[in-house]
């Protein structure tokens, strides 16, 4: 779903098409394989099921990656990196249910769900106010508020503090909890001081709500 999802909006976004017909056929083909692969439940059938998996991400980003870059959109370069991030977490996995690598399992589960985290912050922030000017019935032109981009790089920073950091460095975990706790308070007071203002003064369309 996700991938689909981005294939439209960068078609969208850089009025260039992604794939369609036979090779987004074939993208969906390396993901089916791979779960299909898994389902067996044979050791055999590992290294088949990390390379389609890994295939269908690297595929995925380079779809991607050339419509944002023939239009020069560097700014959405950061929705390839995380695929592509997502996709050394994919490995990571991997290599720890192959025994390659010691907690490989662990740290690949959590990356890729806080990867994840991280990709629908973005997506959220570009979609959220084009279905809004959308949806309004009148002619409307909505930008990001700097302040609460702010605030959800804090709040994504608070939840990394409070969950990745200390698998990485366990000796140090009631720093890394007590700095979280902080990161929240901060991301919370960002979004009271942004929202609230909106919040008690009448609408400038004169609308309820």
């Amino acid at each position: 779903m996700a991938a689909g999802f981005l294939l439209t909006a960068v078609r969208n976004w850089t009025g260039i098409p992604t794939l369609n017909g036979a090779p987004l056929f074939l993208l969906f083909l390396f993901w089916l394989l791979a779960r299909l692969f898994i389902l067996l439940g044979d050791a055999d059938f590992l290294v088949a099921t990390a390379s389609f998996d890994l295939l269908f991400l690297a595929v995925l980003a380079a779809a991607i990656a050339v419509p944002v870059i023939r239009t020069r959109q560097w700014h959405n370069m950061a929705i390839v990196a995380k695929i592509v991030l997502l996709l050394a977490s994919n490995l990571v996995f991997f290599l720890g249910v192959a025994g390659k690598l010691e907690q490989g399992v662990y740290w690949g589960l959590y990356s890729g769900l806080y990867i994840i985290i991280a990709l629908i912050y973005t997506l959220s922030r570009r979609v959220l106010p084009f279905f809004i000017e959308k949806g309004v019935g009148y002619a409307v032109e909505l930008r990001n508020s700097k302040r609460v981009d702010i605030a959800s790089l804090v709040l994504f920073a608070a939840l990394m503090t409070r969950v990745a950091l200390p698998m990485l460095f366990q000796q140090h975990y009631d720093m890394w909890s007590a700095l979280s706790q902080w990161l929240w308070l901060s991301a919370l007071l960002i979004y009271f001081i942004s929202y609230f203002p909106i919040l008690t003064r009448r609408r400038v369309d004169g609308q309820d709500g």
